[in-house]
């Protein structure tokens, strides 16, 4: 895979990699790596406090669900 980038941001690549003493090619894969590892980590943050959230209000729902049980099915022969 090839991409371009612009000399200003070449410069700044080589001059960080070379005190890195790694190659900016290489310096380019770290970061990626890293920054899609923690994309990852965050996602599955977000995804356990939604699912927490779900459980703690999941006896609420419920529980109102089955209060207005019998006031959804009231008039139904109406239609």
């Amino acid at each position: 895979m090839q991409i371009a980038i612009t000399p200003e941001i070449e410069t700044i690549l080589t001059e960080y990699a070379g005190s890195q003493n790694i190659s900016p090619e290489m310096l380019v894969q770290n970061v990626l790596k890293e920054w899609f590892g923690s994309r990852t980590k965050e996602q599955k943050q977000a995804d356990a406090l939604l699912k927490e959230g779900y459980q703690a209000t999941r006896q609420e729902s419920l529980r109102l669900a089955k209060e207005f049980e019998a006031a959804d099915a009231e008039n139904w022969d109406d239609y």
